[in-house]
């Protein structure tokens, strides 16, 4: 998700990674049907992105709560008026 939407193409590359990361790693493709490294690793980016936005969302929610509703209030205006189908 993540890498599809904001990284650039590249080449493949070698990562040096400990014996016991690696092992780790392993298991976590493996019982993640059989995934590559590759998936596994995009898929551990993308729970860390995910779970660092709903701390932030978290904190600015906690700081501000009435920022926060003038927030969610404009981004359903916004919303409504960008996809009208939705509305009814």
């Amino acid at each position: 998700m993540y890498a599809e939407k904001y990284a650039s193409p590249v080449s493949a590359t070698t990562i040096r990674v400990s014996r016991e990361i690696r092992d780790r790693l392993n298991l976590l493709s493996s019982q993640r049907d059989d995934a590559s490294l590759e998936q596994t690793i995009e898929f551990l980016i993308d729970e860390l992105w995910k779970s660092r936005c709903v701390e932030q969302a978290d904190h600015l929610r906690e700081a501000d709560p009435s920022g926060w509703q003038a927030g969610l209030a404009k981004a359903s205006r916004t919303d409504r008026y960008l996809h009208p189908e939705k509305a009814a």
